[in-house]
């Protein structure tokens, strides 16, 4: 069963049929045509240009551009997190017109930790992948961490930016942020056990994109969990082929 689950996070197929997922629902539900006059910050403006469907437009390529970061970043790839921190920035964009002021803040910190994946797998892990030690203890810290920014960055857009209140959205945009931060930093590290936090952190994010009504979104990650779980197993598979073949190395070595 595991080799077959690593079969399919290596598959071009299962790519296709993500980008499929985000085409297909988008076209039955007319998704592309959303105008930027849907957007809360246009809701009074009256102009033609308004009408345009730049919001549904948008949205749906950065959903296509999101689905290939995540199945490059799944195989392995680097080009995974360089697509994934030009990606965020558009997927920021879109929520921000949606409603969630609270990306103003933190997408751009989602930029970066992608930006600085993208450098430290070409850099520190090319060719395996990262080890910590005391890795309990990191977890712990990076995971109070994430909470402390999330919850904080949020608080501070919605309570002292936009003056709104602490809705179900204000609290969808903290706990997924919460957990991207915590996936994006193992991802930067190159752990495997990023998967397990994306997995949830995609649960979290279905929930916010029925919210905001981003059905783009929405068959995205549905997509991504199944992904994530693939993904962790395939990487998990790997890391252990890795192992076996350096202790196989060490005593021809000495």
């Amino acid at each position: 069963m595991d080799k077959r689950l690593q079969a399919i996070s290596d598959s071009k197929y299962f790519d296709v049929i993500g980008i499929a997922i985000v085409l297909v629902t988008v076209w039955v539900l007319g998704y592309y045509k959303t105008p930027l006059s849907a957007s809360w910050l246009f809701r009074s403006m009256h102009n033609p240009i308004l009408s345009l469907p730049l919001i549904g437009i948008i949205s749906t390529l950065s959903s296509i551009a999101s689905i290939m970061s995540t199945r490059l970043t799944a195989k392995l790839n680097n080009w995974g997190n360089i697509i994934g921190w030009m990606t965020a920035f558009f997927s920021g964009l879109v929520d921000f017109l949606l409603g969630n002021v609270g990306a103003i803040l933190t997408y751009p910190v989602s930029v970066y930790l992608n930006w600085q994946a993208s450098y430290n797998w070409k850099n520190k892990y090319a060719g395996r992948f990262g080890y910590q030690k005391n890795f309990a203890w990191i977890l712990t810290g990076i995971i109070i961490g994430a909470f402390v920014l999330g919850f904080g960055l949020n608080y501070i857009a919605y309570a002292y930016l936009a003056h709104w209140p602490l809705d179900a959205l204000f609290y969808f945009a903290s706990i997924t942020f919460t957990l991207s931060l915590v996936a994006n930093v193992l991802n930067v590290l190159k752990l495997p056990s990023q998967w397990s936090f994306w997995a949830v952190y995609n649960l979290a994010q279905l929930g916010k994109s029925l919210t905001l009504r981003n059905y783009a979104n929405v068959a995205k990650y549905a997509y991504y969990i199944m992904n994530s779980v693939i993904a962790g197993v395939s990487w998990l598979l790997k890391k252990a082929t890795q192992a076996q073949a350096a202790s196989r190395l060490q005593p021809e070595q000495r």
